[in-house]
Formats: structure tokens, sequence, C-alpha cells
């Protein structure tokens, strides 16, 4: 996808990895709409429009990470109209298949999840089994002893 802003083209690509962090810091905290209904979006960043767009936005003279987001994201704001803003948004979902990636996430988070869950039940499991295998010693006088302790008869060299 390409934008004129001014005197300047950008485009648009499907994200990169540093991309989609820097969105989810961008989006941490919002409550975000579940469609992907331009204007519900647009209401949803309100104040945080111009730094998704300038995540999205790719300058084709810069390399995405050498690219100062603040300063971009700040001429951004005072250079593109509001209709343009709304095609990036509407743009970003034919680019991004995010519902897909939101479901493929999720479900690798799941997995991980019950992964994690399964060790952490099979460690309890091994730790009760380990306890309860290990015998009580006694001493000479069949009394529990708590491991190595000096006898009251052994000199003290």
């Amino acid at each position: 996808m390409k934008y004129q802003i001014e005197e300047k083209e950008y485009i648009q690509k499907p994200l990169v990895l540093g991309q989609i962090r820097q969105l989810s810091e961008i989006l941490k905290g919002m409550i975000l709409p579940k469609t992907e209904n331009v204007s519900d979006w647009v209401m949803a960043l309100s104040g945080k429009l111009s730094e998704a767009i300038g995540v999205v936005l790719i300058d084709p003279d810069v390399p995405l990470k050498d690219k100062d987001l603040q300063k971009f994201s700040r001429d951004i704001e005072f250079s593109i109209q509001p209709e343009m803003a709304c095609k990036v948004i509407e743009d970003f979902f034919d680019c991004n298949p995010i519902a897909s990636l939101a479901q493929k996430l999720e479900g690798m988070v799941s997995k991980a999840s019950e992964a994690t869950g399964r060790m952490l039940e099979e460690e309890k499991i091994g730790l009760r089994e380990s306890a309860s295998s290990s015998q009580e010693q006694t001493s000479p006088e069949e009394t529990p002893s708590s491991g190595d302790t000096r006898s009251a008869s052994a000199p003290l060299t």
C-alpha cells in the first residue's frame, strides 16, 4: 500500500516482529474493538492514533530498525489528513490478518500454559514421591536422627 502525505510517499506492508512489539506497547492497557470497523479503531486509539500510524507506515528511505518512532509519529500527526488516517487503518486490516494472528497467538499461549501446568504438576508429584520414598534414619538408640551428629563419646578434635 502506498500513501502520499504532503510531499513524501510512505508504504505499508505486513508487520514484522519489531512493529508488533511497538504496537503492543502502544496498545497495552487499552480496550480494543473486537471488529475491524475503522471508526471503532479510530475512537479506541484516539490519543495514540498518530503513534500507531507511525508504527505501521514505512519511510522507504529509512530502515525500520533505524526509525525514530517518536519523531516520525509527531511528524505524521501534523501532516496526515483524517481521511488518510482512516485509509491507513483500513489497509492495515487488509495487510495483516489480525484475527488469524490473534487466534494463533491465543492457541500458542493456551498450549504453553497447559504444558507449564503439566510440568508443574509432574514436579509436585515427583517431589511428593521423592520425599515419601526416603527412609527416616535412626540412631543406634533407635531414635529418629536428622543426619550426622556427633556422639557424646566422640573426641572433639
